[in-house]
């Protein structure tokens, strides 16, 4: 990816590990990997809602992000609007759970 462009990539699966669903999107002009990972939640639990799922777990592998799902921020910045939005969404499911894995527990993502 050139500067300021970002490739996302989703990866559903079930309890078992088989994949359900992937997407990816790309975006242009997003400078900030963080900023990146936030809209990589907010996709997948879009992609969830599509998909009429009700019991979800998001990983990412940005404790960053995954820490203000557990710690509300109080800013205003552009990662704190998508994690607003995130807990919109995440409100429609049954259960929706955000858990840390590290790097290398993710490696579809990458």
């Amino acid at each position: 990816m050139t500067e300021g462009n970002w490739g996302i990539g989703i990866v559903v699966r079930d309890s078992e590990g088989y994949v359900l669903a992937a997407a990816t999107r790309r975006i242009e002009t997003l400078n900030d990997a963080t900023l990146a990972k936030a809209f990589g939640i907010k996709l997948a639990l879009q992609l969830a809602l599509d998909l009429s799922f009700h019991d979800i777990i998001i990983e990412s592998d940005c404790k960053t992000i995954i820490d203000q799902f557990i710690t509300p921020s109080n800013s205003s910045s552009y990662v704190d609007m998508i994690i607003s939005d995130c807990r919109m969404l995440s409100s429609q499911f049954l259960r929706c759970n955000f858990n840390f894995t590290r790097r290398v527990g993710n490696f579809p993502a990458h």
